[in-house]
């Protein structure tokens, strides 16, 4: 799989994960349509990023699986963390 299509299937998996969230989210009130959008995109567009530097990241380390596998986890969790963090700078502060 190349860079591209990893980034795809993660802003996909991403951007359904997070409208499943928002639209709940927005059936409680606690946000609404403009908003819903705007966060499932922002997630979707983070959640690309983190899976092609995550790719790209394992591509280079190993074939090995295991291991293959542990640095597309940490690579695109801190990918996402980051993200995350200077979007949200009041949640990085416990």
């Amino acid at each position: 799989m190349d860079l591209t299509q990893m980034a795809l299937m993660g802003a996909v998996i991403g951007a359904t994960g997070a409208a499943g969230q928002q639209l709940r989210a927005m059936q409680l009130g606690r946000t609404n349509a403009r908003q819903m959008v705007r966060e499932t995109a922002r997630t979707a567009l983070i959640s690309g990023a983190a899976s092609a530097v995550a790719g790209a990241a394992a591509h280079t380390v190993s074939r090995n699986g295991l291991t293959r596998l542990a640095v597309l986890l940490a690579a695109g969790t801190a990918v996402m963390y980051a993200a995350h963090s200077r979007t949200n700078p009041e949640d990085s502060n416990p």
